[in-house]
């Protein structure tokens, strides 16, 4: 038996905006990811502020998230090659965390394509824990964004395969 075939039509309505509410908030957060360790090749030629973890983080934290790190900024260091379609102008929507790293590899970013963009300006997430931003500049700086979730992001709202 369906467990809304008894409730009136107020109620319904008001458990379709519940769950409606908890579905966004559990986009808004990171994907379970498995932990990988750190091959000592992976670490050689990293800015300072990647060699290092907090203070107060054992090595059994730091080196899988500083592994996530090194994977997240990976896409930022390709500096040629790009073919004709990448460098095509698009408008898309990013998704950003904020936190301490995730906000250098971000300015990372910004410091390869800003001088490329034609638009980049924030326009959703609560800054606290993501941030989404409306960018116009060339297609592989959209795919080069430093973002976890990359089965929803980048957005291509003026075309269909995103790609």
């Amino acid at each position: 038996m369906n467990p809304f075939a008894t409730l009136r039509p107020p109620t319904l309505l008001i458990v379709a905006t519940a769950l409606t509410v908890v579905g966004c908030f559990e986009r808004s957060k990171p994907l379970p990811q498995e932990s990988p360790e750190t091959p000592a090749a992976a670490t050689e030629n990293l800015p300072d502020w990647l060699t290092t973890g907090p203070s107060d983080w054992g090595d059994e934290a730091w080196l899988p998230y500083q592994a996530s790190l090194i994977e997240l900024r990976r896409p930022i260091l390709r500096s040629d090659g790009y073919s004709e379609h990448e460098l095509e102008i698009v408008t898309a929507e990013v998704e950003h965390w904020p936190g301490e790293y995730e906000d250098q590899i971000k300015q990372e970013w910004i410091d390869k394509w800003g001088s490329d963009l034609v638009s980049y300006e924030r326009t959703g997430g609560c800054g606290c824990c993501n941030e989404v931003y409306t960018v116009t500049g060339p297609r592989v700086a959209m795919h080069e964004f430093p973002n976890q979730r990359l089965d929803y992001y980048p957005r291509f709202p003026d075309t269909d395969d995103g790609g």
